[in-house]
């Protein structure tokens, strides 16, 4: 299939760069509001489909099946990092949308370096099965831009941020990075 998962794309080149591999349609599982505007200067649709580190509901699971069988593709799925969650999506959106076989869903979240320690994420991953294609025509979703984030999950992916900083800061000898001088 035309899925494709990774980390969060940040900046005009990173655009850029998806809709050079002919990318259409962008997918988020952060929980973050994805920067739809940067997205549409390269003609990139963006939906927002967001889940926990704690496993994919089923209603969502659903949600990103009828995604990647129906919206245009090629799709990129990304959460923040693109070792956790985006892979998890992918590979459960897959098999649920009868794309690939149950089988390949693990080895898609070692192949990403998706953590053990997160076991809804793998729980997610053992569980998918691929739903009736019925089920899936009948499913009405409204693919939005951006979902409503929790003020907590909100101020979680805002600390993760702070800390990715302080890593970099940290890494430098406790100076400005010269690429990152903020």
């Amino acid at each position: 299939p035309n899925i494709i998962s990774g980390g969060l794309p940040e900046g005009d080149a990173a655009f850029h760069e998806l809709a050079s591999w002919g990318i259409k349609t962008i997918i988020s599982v952060d929980g973050m509001a994805p920067d739809v505007d940067a997205a549409a200067k390269y003609g990139l649709r963006y939906v927002h489909l967001p889940h926990g580190y704690d496993g994919i509901p089923q209603y969502r699971v659903k949600e990103l099946a009828k995604a990647v069988r129906e919206l245009e593709g090629p799709i990129y799925i990304h959460c923040h990092h693109g070792k956790h969650r985006s892979p998890t999506a992918a590979s459960v959106a897959c098999v649920s949308a009868g794309l690939i076989p149950a089988e390949r869903a693990i080895p898609i979240l070692e192949l990403a370096g998706t953590d053990r320690d997160y076991q809804g994420l793998y729980a997610s991953a053992r569980k998918a099965s691929k739903i009736e294609s019925e089920l899936l025509n009948r499913l009405d979703v409204n693919f939005q831009a951006v979902q409503e984030i929790p003020p907590l999950a909100e101020a979680m992916v805002r600390l993760s941020d702070v800390e990715e900083h302080l890593q970099l800061i940290a890494k430098s000898n406790w100076r400005s990075p010269a690429k990152h001088p903020d």
